[in-house]
């Protein structure tokens, strides 16, 4: 089995929909892409199912190693097929910035205010999403990196209800005294009526949050693999609402064909909002 072989069966057995999505990327950038997605497998699955948080923490810490001497040595499949790639090399600051921010998840650190948020949502989704695009165009890390915090936020809502069952709420927790919410309310199946009302504000919020940040950033050929991303958990959050939040159907990926649909859709409108874009920018 060759590096990109590897690195497709993770995919294929671990983030089937992360598989499908890079079918609609650009073949000249597909393997270091699915490269890149599959060590991101690896590490959130280190970080997202670690049982004794020593032992996770030194797993993660043989990868930042390993990651430190990419791509003169590569002592994993997937760290040779991103050294293989037929691309520059990725952003050495911004790939331990992610392995070290995935670290600071292993201590489960309190969520006291909006700050501590926002910097869970920079750990668990902006640090990837800068070092993805930057790896497509240096220009773009920054939007990147916006595009991929408000991706984790939808990641965010859909695990909510799993993690409450264990009495975790990764939320600022004046926001549930304010709307005298309990972890053991969101963790019911189904979610009664305050539950309910509670999620459909942090929807609201997110698709709020996710419209200022197609506006200061719009569409730009780098930031098709983040757009694409963006629009499963769009449908997933759309899906997870209509059926009135049930933690299952949270946890469920979309149909084969529907999920087939979503992304040919946001891949197709990603096209011509490129090229409207490019149009826009050369008029004198």
């Amino acid at each position: 089995m060759t590096p990109q072989d590897y690195c497709r069966d993770v995919l294929d057995r671990r983030a089937p929909e992360w598989r499908v999505m890079l079918s609609f990327t650009s073949p000249g950038s597909r393997s270091l892409l699915e490269a890149l997605f599959a060590l991101r497998v690896e590490l959130e699955d280190l970080v997202a199912f670690a049982v004794e948080p020593g032992v996770a923490a030194t797993k993660l810490q043989w990868w930042r190693d390993a990651l430190v001497a990419y791509p003169q040595h590569a002592e994993h499949p997937i760290i040779t097929a991103l050294a293989q790639a037929d691309s520059v090399a990725l952003d050495r600051d911004r790939l331990l910035a992610w392995c070290d921010g995935l670290g600071v998840d292993l201590q489960r650190n309190e969520i006291v205010d909006e700050r501590d948020l926002d910097d869970l949502l920079l750990r668990r989704g902006g640090n990837f999403g800068a070092l993805l695009a930057s790896a497509l165009d240096h220009r773009a890390a920054l939007a990147g990196q916006q595009w991929g915090a408000v991706a984790a936020w939808h990641r965010h809502l859909l695990r909510l209800p799993r993690q409450a069952t264990h009495g975790i709420v990764e939320l600022p927790a004046a926001w549930l005294i304010q709307s005298e919410i309990t972890a053991q309310q969101l963790a019911t199946p189904p979610p009664e009526a305050p539950a309910q009302a509670f999620y459909a504000r942090l929807i609201g919020q997110v698709i709020r949050q996710t419209e200022r940040v197609r506006t200061a950033h719009p569409s730009r050929p780098a930031l098709l693999p983040h757009q694409l991303e963006l629009s499963l958990f769009a449908r997933r959050l759309d899906r997870w609402q209509r059926q009135g939040f049930e933690a299952s159907l949270a946890l469920q990926t979309l149909p084969p064909l529907r999920r087939l649909g979503v992304l040919w859709r946001a891949a197709r409108r990603h096209r011509r909002d490129t090229r409207r874009a490019s149009r826009h920018f050369i008029q004198p």
